[in-house]
Parts: C-alpha cells; structure tokens; sequence
C-alpha cells in the first residue's frame, strides 16, 4: 500500500527501545504499511541505547525484524533513522529543566516536518517517559493536520511484555518471563489512534509556541555555578559542591575569566594571578604562593582540570550533558573554560 505523501514515524524514546519495533510491527501487520522515515526523539540515555540496540542496519532489532517478517526497506530505514538527542543533565527527563529541553527539541523537528504539506506523520506516544508524551500530545494539538496521526501501543499478554522482546516471533521460540515460559510467537501487538485536536492556530500561534518553549529553556537556565568567594564553596543547583580548595579555585578562575568576557584559560602560557586572587578565598588569605611558576606549568592545569571534572561528575555536575570545564582546539594551543553561559556562573564576595 502506498501512499501520495512521504510517511514519516515520530517516536519519543525511553530505555524501553522495543516500543519502536513494536510500532513497526503493529503498522505493518495491520495496516500493511512501513515508514519512509523514522525520527526518534531521544534523552542521551536513550540515544546511547537506541544506537547500540535498535538501529544498527546489520545487528540492530529493527534490521532483525525486518529479516524475519521479510519487510523490505526495513533495514535502509534503520540505518537513514533521525536520531534527535535533546541533551540534558542527567540525560534524561527526571527533572523540569530536562522536560524544557525535550520540549524545545520536539517542537522543532515537528514544527519543520509538519510545515511540509508532501508529508504524513504518525507520532508514537509509547516510549520515553510520561512527560515525553505528555508533551508530544500538546504539540500536536497546535500542529498537527488532517492527515496526521497520535498512536499507542500494548503488547499483550503483559508478561510476554515483560520478557525483553523487541517483536514477536514469526514462528514459536519460548523465552522466559518472571520465571514462567511464555511464547514469543504469541506476543500481540496492539496499536490504537488516539484522538486529539488539530487546533489549526496558524504559523503565527505556532511561532508563538516555538517562542514560549525557547524561553522556557532560557528560564531554565538561571545561576547554575555560584563562586561563593566569602565562604570559600562552590554552589551547583543550590548545593554545596565538596572539592578541595586548589581544585575549587582553579574551577572559580575560570568562572572568573569567562564573567570577564574571555574566551578561556589557556593551557600554554597562563600567568598564576588570577587563579592565586581564588585561592586565597578558598584557602585562606595567608596560603603560601611561592610554589607555583608564573606561567603555570600546562601539566599542572591538565591535573586541575581532570580532577574537577571527576568531582563535578559526581556531584552531579554535568551542564547539558556536557563534562563541567571543557578543553578546546588541539592540546599545544588549547583553552580550557566551563561549559556554561555567563549568565549560569554567580558570585558572592570579591576575589583575595
């Protein structure tokens, strides 16, 4: 069956991956038709999943269902998949900031794949978590057009959903579930449209939601780094982060000279004033200087670099994904700075 528009499947996804081979199955089998394209929406936790599980055009569980229901294209699918990552801190949803920038996200590439009127979308609500649904549903209030579809799906029994399975089998294969052995053969698919408004608000209501979620995600993005210099912490999200003071004041002096508008701390070359004026709120006003070379020693700014990093990563530190203080261009010339905006870096108290 085959159809005027290109069809495009839009699925959010979680670290359950098999509600996209699901999908799949239940479109081909009961309505006899494969997307020209797929588009997942993912948190980098589910990216990460998604890429080792489910895509892969050779290993991955889309290509082996495709060899064992004999779908044609369905390896080509897998291996064209759209994989759009909405990068958070934990890498997953679990907290506002994160539903901002899941929404963000999703609102642009359906904003982009809905202004083409040569497509048909049909959005899965099965994967990722609530909030990822709750989402996609409201976006496609405002953007959705006839032709285009909501969907869900349930595997039955619940304990075959249970046992791991990406689809049923074409043929019996026991597999064990909660102890007991249940046929993978016997899985069942069931895939039902779910109804929501098509709104049909225009380019400038839809312009304006693009609008408010970009806002949103700015909002979510207040002070993230306090250099608390009068107590001699660093804040992160409002708690203390524990680190010693020589690492604390290597990671203010960087705060220090992105608020000035400088591109970094580089590696080669860098004098020891700067980062001395935070050492001292970290470690009292009489700590000794004299050990340190002027310029710093690029070994020595690795060392402090990396030992931040550990420490922030475990404290839970991890601006958009990314690790707390980058390292940019090649090692001889590098610059060192945090992955944040100056408007996410506060201070409270003066440098020594």
């Amino acid at each position: 069956m085959t159809s005027a528009r290109a069809r495009i499947l839009v699925a959010s996804l979680g670290l359950s991956p098999q509600v996209v081979t699901e999908t799949l199955h239940a479109l081909w089998t009961d309505r006899r038709w494969l997307p020209d394209r797929l588009v997942l929406l993912a948190t980098p936790r589910a990216a990460a999943l998604a890429r080792a599980v489910l895509l892969d055009p050779e290993a991955g569980a889309i290509a082996g269902w495709g060899r064992d229901w004999g779908v044609p294209g369905a390896q080509a699918l897998a291996a064209a998949a759209e994989l759009v990552v909405a990068e958070t801190d934990s890498g997953d949803t679990d907290a506002e900031a994160g539903a901002i920038a899941f929404a963000e996200a999703a609102w642009r590439v359906l904003a982009r794949l809905a202004a083409d009127p040569g497509t048909e979308l049909h959005v899965s609500l099965a994967g990722g978590r609530k909030v990822a649904a709750a989402l996609l549903a409201i976006l496609m209030s405002v953007l959705g057009r006839p032709q285009d579809r909501l969907s869900h799906v349930l595997v039955q029994p619940e304990a075959a959903a249970g046992a791991g399975l990406f689809y049923p089998a074409p043929a019996p294969r026991p597999v064990l579930a909660a102890g007991a052995a249940v046929d993978a053969a016997a899985l069942r698919v069931v895939l039902f449209d779910i109804p929501f408004p098509r709104l049909a608000l225009g380019s400038d209501a839809a312009g304006a939601l693009g609008d408010f979620f970009a806002r949103l995600s700015r909002e979510a993005r207040p002070v993230r780094l306090t250099v608390d210099r009068a107590a001699g912490r660093l804040i992160w999200d409002g708690r203390a982060m524990p680190m010693p003071p020589a690492v604390a004041a290597f990671v203010a002096w960087l705060a220090a000279e992105q608020a000035a508008g400088r591109d970094g701390v580089p590696r080669v070359g860098a004098t020891r004033a700067g980062y001395l004026a935070e050492y001292r709120c970290f470690a009292g006003r009489a700590a000794a200087d004299g050990r340190l070379p002027d310029p710093l020693d690029p070994e020595w700014i690795e060392e402090k670099a990396a030992r931040a990093n550990k420490i922030a990563d475990a404290a839970g530190a991890r601006p958009r994904g990314a690790r707390l203080i980058q390292r940019l261009g090649d090692r001889a010339r590098a610059l060192y700075r945090l992955a944040l905006d100056p408007g996410e870096i506060g201070f409270h108290g003066a440098p020594a």
